[in-house]
């Protein structure tokens, strides 16, 4: 009965937030899941090394929902939906930070249930278990696209070159089959991409087949600006040709797997690559995104169609993976970087630094979410004829 109740209360109210606000309808159904399995991580490590769980939270802020296990775990679905998190035994609160008054007068039996009196290697693997379901999530979704799609296969043969392009210049034919970038081995359309984005110096050499034989020319590639599945303008080097002959190749379990392993790696490496250029100051902080991005995505995503949105799902699912194992207090990352140092110096880092530690990265945050914010503004398109208008 109490679950009829609550379904005649909350499907009305997700048919109006369907009807009127359809981004944010799309925002908590691709959120939600993502959230839930990152704390189901946690959550599943905590329970196999017998932590108790206090709270397991859909979101922050007033319960809207709660309800409690047979082992007393609280579950529960809070007002702002802007992730989650599980308390465990012995936390102060939603960052596992220690309550040290708690965790100082807890008996022997207590101290078992306990998160903060586990062995260094169990903390880690529960702190982990977080970005790990993440991880998991992202391949599982990629093996699904790969076998239900298959694998899309474009032949480097050129079918087009555009007037006044680089490779018009250079004397490329439509017909040629590009074969190399400066003597490296094109395995595939977005290889050749990478190659250019990648190439330092202004001009590369390019390895072509015609009519069965081999020659290499000079090209000079240009910088264009494109827009990308997000509908954000992004830019890359170009030399001006089109492969449209592609094929869709069938792949079994292993090789979906496989290819969605250097998916999730390359993926990974060039979220990694951007941040860094972040913090050199070669690349603007443009492309960060808070909740109203990730909401008009959505929205995006699902009108072009399940496999779309599973694919968002799966990119949103490994940023958040990567990010929260960045070192930073209050993130699980952050956790783990304590935990290193703990290994080394072979004692616990007093409490009253870890205290300070995590008030740093609570304002450290607190700058990226202000900057993701803004950004979110930007997009808006009301706030650019605002913009326009205060002049």
């Amino acid at each position: 009965m109490k679950a009829l109740f609550w379904l005649l209360i909350i499907a009305p109210a997700l048919f109006i937030m369907y009807t009127s606000v359809k981004p944010l309808f799309w925002f908590l159904v691709i959120l939600t899941p993502i959230v839930f399995i990152h704390e189901l991580g946690h959550f599943l490590f905590a329970r196999l090394f017998g932590v108790k769980i206090e709270v397991f939270s859909i979101g922050f802020g007033k319960p809207l929902i709660k309800w409690k296990d047979s082992k007393d775990t609280i579950w529960q679905i809070a007002l702002i939906p802007l992730g989650g998190y599980v308390r465990m035994y012995g936390d102060e609160g939603a960052a596992s930070t220690p309550d040290k008054e708690k965790i100082d007068t807890l008996s022997e039996k207590e101290k078992k249930l306990s998160f903060h009196h586990k062995k260094l290697w169990q903390k880690s693997l529960i702190v982990f278990g977080g970005p790990l379901a993440n991880y998991l999530l992202t391949i599982a979704i990629f093996i699904i696209i790969s076998m239900h799609s298959g694998v899309k296969e474009f032949k480097s043969e050129i079918t087009g070159i555009q007037q006044k392009s680089p490779a018009q210049i250079a004397g490329l034919q439509i017909g040629d089959l590009i074969s190399d970038v400066n003597g490296d081995k094109i395995d595939s359309i977005i290889d050749l991409k990478s190659k250019l984005d990648a190439n330092e110096n202004l001009s590369v050499e390019i390895g072509v087949i015609r009519k069965k034989s081999y020659l290499s020319v000079n090209i000079l590639p240009k910088e264009e600006e494109y827009t990308n599945i997000f509908g954000e303008t992004a830019k890359t080097r170009m030399i001006g040709v089109a492969f449209e002959k592609f094929s869709f190749r069938k792949v079994g379990l292993i090789e979906s797997f496989k290819n969605s392993f250097y998916q999730v790696r390359d993926m990974s490496c060039m979220f990694l690559k951007a941040i860094w250029q972040m913090i050199t100051l070669k690349r603007g902080t443009e492309d960060i995104g808070g909740p109203i991005k990730i909401a008009l995505y959505s929205e995006s995503m699902a009108n072009q169609g399940f496999i779309a949105i599973l694919y968002f799902v799966a990119i949103i699912s490994l940023n958040l993976g990567l990010i929260n194992l960045f070192p930073i207090p209050m993130l699980d990352g952050g956790h783990l970087f304590f935990y290193g140092i703990e290994a080394i110096i072979r004692r616990p880092i007093h409490y009253k630094i870890q205290a300070l530690c995590f008030k740093v990265g609570f304002f450290m945050l607190m700058g990226l979410m202000s900057i993701a914010f803004w950004n979110d503004l930007k997009a808006i398109e009301f706030f650019k004829k605002l913009k326009l208008l205060l002049g």
